[in-house]
């Protein structure tokens, strides 16, 4: 928010503001200390987020391709290393996405508490302002639009924040349906970890609530069978190809 003009004496120094200028600005500076430190440590939980997900997204990559190169491995010995490679990832998407849970609990609480600061400050930031003699009508209604929409952004990124933590919490349910058990087959649990991969690479995607891969749409980054190379789309043959009939060209006079 724009303070408004202090006035300067001839010499240069700034004359004494009148009290309920004095208390709006006073107020200001406090929302302003709230939302630089709740925002400085909500950009600190967001980064760590970030560079997480990055993470695992390499360690998944690196895997999908070992689970494929143990898959052709036709031997007893190949048989329990790719079981083995998977119950370890399985347990890694575990861990990982309960730490994305706990930081999204973090988030949560870092911006309920900013919404909550701010909300005690705004009343008292509005009466300090609609006090101030000296500022128009018009200016007043500006200064006030601005606390209003400060709040009501706090309270929007609050609600995007909590449906973040719905949407992890649905995840986690949803792994915990899929989870791969040692006494499965090799293709049970080619099955499941295909499930748990698309539930984190896709997780927006209709129809991802833990169905078969079949069943479901696959994710671009994750190929449903991870033991099966993936078969070639049919083309039709040149002669098969329907063309629009070209129009007769009219004769000409």
């Amino acid at each position: 928010m724009d303070e408004p003009n202090k006035p300067e004496g001839a010499e240069g120094q700034r004359k004494t503001l009148p009290p309920q200028v004095e208390k709006m600005l006073a107020s200001a500076r406090e929302m302003e200390a709230i939302l630089t430190s709740k925002l400085t440590k909500i950009d600190a939980v967001s980064l760590e987020k970030s560079e997480m997900a990055k993470q695992e997204a390499l360690k998944i990559k690196a895997d999908v391709e070992e689970i494929k190169r143990l898959s052709l491995i036709q031997t007893y010995e190949g048989e329990e290393a790719l079981k083995a490679k998977i119950m370890e990832v399985n347990q890694r998407i575990e861990t990982t996405t309960r730490k994305a849970a706990e930081l999204q609990k973090q988030a949560v609480a870092l911006h309920k508490e900013l919404y909550d600061e701010l909300s005690t400050k705004v009343p008292q930031m509005k009466k300090n302002i609609d006090s101030i003699s000296e500022l128009p009508v018009d200016q007043k209604k500006i200064y006030a639009a601005e606390v209003d929409h400060m709040i009501a952004e706090a309270k929007e990124r609050l609600a995007e924040t909590e449906a973040d933590m719905a949407k992890i919490n649905e995840m986690e349910k949803k792994l915990k349906q899929t989870k791969p058990e040692t006494s499965m087959t090799r293709d049970e649990l080619m099955g499941k970890l295909s499930q748990q991969l698309n539930l984190i690479l896709a997780p927006d995607k209709p129809g991802e609530t833990g169905n078969a891969p079949s069943q479901s749409e696959p994710a671009k980054t994750e190929p449903q069978n991870l033991d099966k190379p993936e078969s070639p789309k049919p083309t039709k043959p040149e002669n098969q190809k329907s063309k629009t009939p070209e129009k007769p060209k009219p004769n000409k006079k």
